[in-house]
């Protein structure tokens, strides 16, 4: 195993909580996930967009404790030109209890945007040293509103 590379991560982080991401606020490197004390309980983080891509645009950096990702969701505007005009801002913020993350999705249409957003979500429970050195364990098993998720 090779210790995986951190020059392109984002980190926020309060204190035992720290979150690696990557500049468009995927967690898809081997490195990436929200860690308390030491443990990675999130390890995967996906965020879909129906009927559109979710194009990020900008990130913006809110002190120590949060980040803020900035996408176009052009799928969801009916005029295709230069300026697409619905937006989806992802707001994030650490605590030493863990993450808050707020969506919030901005139309620039005259008419109302109906949004199918999934969120996808994983905890491998790996200890900081194994994620260090390259190393995965199996994802966690979970309950949602008592499905059973993986």
């Amino acid at each position: 195993m090779r210790q995986p590379l951190l020059h392109d991560a984002d980190v926020v982080l309060a204190a035992p909580a720290q979150l690696w991401s990557r500049q468009d606020g995927r967690l898809s490197a081997p490195v990436d996930g929200l860690f308390v004390s030491d443990v990675r309980v999130l390890s995967r983080l996906d965020l879909t967009v129906a009927g559109s891509d979710v194009e990020h645009v900008r990130t913006d950096r809110r002190g120590a404790t949060g980040i803020a990702f900035t996408a176009l969701l052009r799928g969801l505007d009916a005029e295709q030109g230069a300026d697409p005009r619905v937006r989806l801002d992802r707001v994030r913020t650490v605590d030493p209890t863990g993450l808050t993350e707020v969506l919030t999705i901005t139309s620039g249409r005259d008419v109302p945007v109906e949004v199918g957003l999934t969120l996808r979500l994983a905890a491998d429970l790996a200890p900081m040293p194994l994620v260090k050195a390259g190393g995965t364990r199996p994802s966690a098993r979970f309950a949602v509103d008592g499905r059973t998720a993986s």
